[in-house]
């Protein structure tokens, strides 16, 4: 299990990571908090087939994710919002 308490204090580019690994898995799911306080993830790649990519591969039940943004994301060839 993933258990993270976070806030941002700013938006966050990534795209220094080529190929993000999701947080948390079919096997240790994310739990916690994200309070994204308005501002934005951007710049999310992966390269995966699998079913559970994203910021998140895989939530708990009772995780509190809120107030954040994910812009200009590319999963494979195609551009999505994760």
């Amino acid at each position: 299990m993933y258990k993270l308490e976070v806030s941002s204090s700013n938006d966050i580019d990534i795209s220094e990571y080529e190929n993000w690994t999701p947080i948390g898995d079919s096997t240790n799911k994310f739990t916690g908090t994200l309070n994204g306080d308005g501002f934005t993830i951007s710049n999310l790649k992966i390269d995966s087939s699998s079913d559970y990519v994203g910021l998140f591969g895989s939530i708990d039940y009772n995780p509190q994710i809120s107030n954040i943004g994910i812009s200009n994301n590319k999963h494979g060839n195609k551009w999505r919002t994760i």
